[in-house]
């Protein structure tokens, strides 16, 4: 998995390569403004603004239902909502538009632009090559349910796509995206959900569950974390979304809205319609 550790957080390596790359294009502009007594620097990031705005509002507007049912949830970006295409589409009008006003700093503009586009370029296509993750089998593990005390494998669970949420009750992210999980459990019955909560005792976890009246099933114990080793998560909440064959198709670090959260089961009902043989996608 992805994800660079700093302390008891744990950053995106996808959000890094997006910062450096912001990082690269504004030195870059910097410089140029050192030199030329341009102001470069500030343009670049008025289009950084401009691409990030229109991601976000591409990817609001695909799934306006879900955001409309919690409209607050519009301007919370914690939940990753963006679109590549939105972000290259709002950098390409931007800078079209800032072009035909500034005659005079053209080439050192563009070549910040440039600069900072093939840096993301690269630091996106190197994760790509570098995520082993999709295709990975997850069934041979064995997780402890909560209610019975037995032991389960996820094997067990294979036919359906299968979403396995990993948690904690003193991780704030966890507890705010849990009504969203519980919601989305109850609706969607051709997809498992699995509770998979990180190293902490039955007694713990039971007494939050009936604190928040949360209703779930397939509430199961961690104690080693090895779900997290397998996926190599090193932050709360992660959430494992795999094909009805228990393998890897994704793996989500950071808090999910509920339409981050529809996003990744159209993926995976997709796969489910591709494994069996289904010309039309499930809706």
């Amino acid at each position: 998995m992805n994800n660079l550790p700093i302390g008891p957080f744990s950053l995106s390596a996808t959000l890094l390569v997006v910062l450096v790359a912001i990082f690269i294009a504004t030195l870059v502009a910097g410089l140029a403004d050192r030199r030329n007594k341009t102001k470069n620097e500030t343009l670049v990031w008025k289009t950084i603004a401009i691409g990030a705005l229109i991601s976000r509002l591409s990817y609001v507007i695909i799934h306006l239902e879900a955001y409309l049912s919690d409209p607050i949830s519009i301007i919370d970006i914690r939940d990753g909502g963006f679109t590549l295409w939105g972000a290259i589409t709002g950098v390409a009008l931007a800078s079209l538009l800032i072009l035909r006003a500034q005659s005079n700093a053209r080439k050192s503009f563009v070549a910040s632009i440039i600069a900072g586009l093939s840096i993301l370029a690269i630091g996106l296509g190197g994760l790509h090559l570098l995520n082993d993750m999709p295709g990975k089998s997850l069934g041979h593990i064995a997780l402890t349910e909560l209610d019975t005390g037995e032991i389960v494998q996820l094997r067990d669970f294979q036919g359906k796509p299968i979403v396995i949420n990993l948690w904690a009750t003193w991780c704030p992210p966890c507890r705010r995206e849990m009504p969203v999980l519980e919601k989305a459990q109850q609706e969607y019955a051709d997809v498992h959900f699995i509770f998979a909560n990180q190293r902490e005792p039955a007694n713990i976890i039971e007494r939050y569950l009936s604190q928040e009246s949360l209703e779930l099933q397939n509430v199961v114990m961690d104690s080693s974390a090895v779900l997290a080793q397998e996926v190599d998560s090193t932050g709360l909440p992660t959430t494992l979304f795999l094909d009805a064959k228990g393998r890897v198709v994704d793996v989500r670090l950071g808090e999910l809205s509920v339409a981050t959260l529809n996003d990744h089961i159209a993926t995976l009902r997709n796969k489910m319609s591709e494994y069996d043989g289904s010309k039309e996608p499930a809706q």
